[in-house]
């Protein structure tokens, strides 16, 4: 993946953000105006049919390739309904991991739980869902009060010889809430002052990657961070901010 965030998405992401670059589209994707395939939702969290979900877990929903978030709403495209019918919540959508998390305003009720994204979500070159997606899960009585922690990473602590191309990954010890995995908590230095590596993080499953924007330079020592600014899909955070160095080849 490396040298393919050169030039204005560099810009994006010293700023922090993903906005487009001189008038673009949302997060810097253009629209191909060949594609007219309709986008499909590959995964959500809970899945289909599990049981005991925790009461105060968010709702994830991830797509296949980028979507309008203005098409990602509470209101006429992401719903929740549960024993007592709709369930109010808001709605945001976080365009470099191409989710859509649905967060509750209240702890969910136990009980068969429906979750919905209809067809008016819609990809960048504005094709909608085939489809509505449709998935139910059985919330418990229990909240979930653990904390996560990092319990993998590459490269491992006071690593040498570390190839100029290599990504940084951190596992977790669960999903985690994709919003808080962010170039401001998981960040890359050297060891030489406290200046921030230019890259862009992403997160998948429950595993976050930061991918620097040019390749590292050699014989250099980089230090690492995942602050306790991470939560999972409850709000909890890490204890104890994690942090490790490796030296470049």
């Amino acid at each position: 993946m490396k040298n393919i965030f050169k030039g204005c998405l560099m810009a994006l992401i010293l700023a922090g953000f993903l906005a487009g670059c001189g008038g673009g589209e949302e997060g810097g994707f253009i629209p191909d105006p060949n594609d007219n395939t309709a986008p499909t939702v590959q995964s959500t969290i809970p899945a289909n049919n599990a049981a005991d979900v925790m009461n105060n877990r968010k709702i994830i929903a991830i797509f296949n390739e980028p979507m309008r978030s203005s098409t990602i709403t509470a209101a006429g495209t992401f719903t929740l309904t549960g024993p007592g019918g709709a369930i109010a919540g808001d709605v945001t959508y976080n365009v470099i991991n191409h989710i859509a998390i649905f967060t509750p305003s209240l702890p969910l009720a136990a009980g068969l739980h429906t979750a919905t994204i209809t067809t008016a979500a819609k990809d960048m070159s504005n094709n909608a869902l085939a489809a509505a997606k449709t998935w139910s899960f059985t919330v418990g009585a229990a909240a979930d009060i653990t904390n996560p922690e990092v319990i993998t990473i590459l490269p491992a602590d006071t690593a040498t010889g570390v190839p100029g191309n290599t990504d940084i990954n951190v596992t977790f010890s669960e999903v985690m809430d994709p919003e808080t995995i962010t170039v401001t908590t998981f960040t890359l230095e050297t060891s030489a002052g406290p200046i921030p590596i230019v890259g862009i993080v992403t997160y998948d499953g429950t595993t976050a990657t930061f991918n620097p924007s040019i390749d590292l330079l050699p014989g250099i020592e980089y230090i690492a961070r995942v602050t306790i600014g991470v939560a999972d899909l409850a709000g909890n955070t890490m204890l104890i901010e994690r942090e490790w160095s490796f030296t470049t080849n």
